[in-house]
């Protein structure tokens, strides 16, 4: 079996939408890009650039986008229909104790979560916080949403 890390420090994967990659964060600080096949995995990109362990990775359901999360708050967008490599669209400073999660909307918006945080959605356009999500109420039945006037 072929491991994407040899040292053991992946955290976290995603799979693109529609072309066969596989992205990993790890330990090492670093985002890998990976091209697969049934049987094997080849490098493709790493991307560099978080100070603190990769714990999320998300590609976008358009696949234009890939975003990867790490434990010193901040989130990494990469372009991913840039060739041959993915380039680096833009750097979030969250002021979180970490992004230990990441997921994309149907509609191309970011969500994140942290350890200490409520989950948030992003305007990747202007790199702010559309709304912070509550906590769930008592019950435990939903989720309300603090919705932060849009700056442009």
């Amino acid at each position: 079996r072929h491991r994407p890390d040899d040292s053991g420090g992946t955290l976290c994967a995603a799979f693109h939408p529609t072309l066969a990659l596989l992205a990993t964060g790890s330990v090492h600080r670093t985002a890998t890009i990976w091209r697969h096949d049934d049987t094997h995995l080849q490098m493709a990109q790493v991307l560099s650039g978080p100070t603190g362990n990769v714990m999320g990775v998300a590609f976008s359901p358009s696949g234009h986008r890939f975003a990867a999360g790490a434990t010193d708050g901040s989130i990494w967008i990469w372009r991913t229909d840039s060739n041959p490599a993915f380039e680096l669209e833009t750097v979030i400073t969250t002021g979180n104790l970490g992004v230990y999660a990441l997921v994309f909307t149907s509609d191309d918006v970011l969500h994140s979560a942290g350890p200490a945080e409520r989950p948030q959605r992003w305007d990747l356009d202007v790199d702010r916080v559309l709304s912070t999500l509550d906590a769930i109420d008592a019950a435990g039945v939903r989720l309300s949403e603090v919705v932060r006037p849009s700056v442009r």
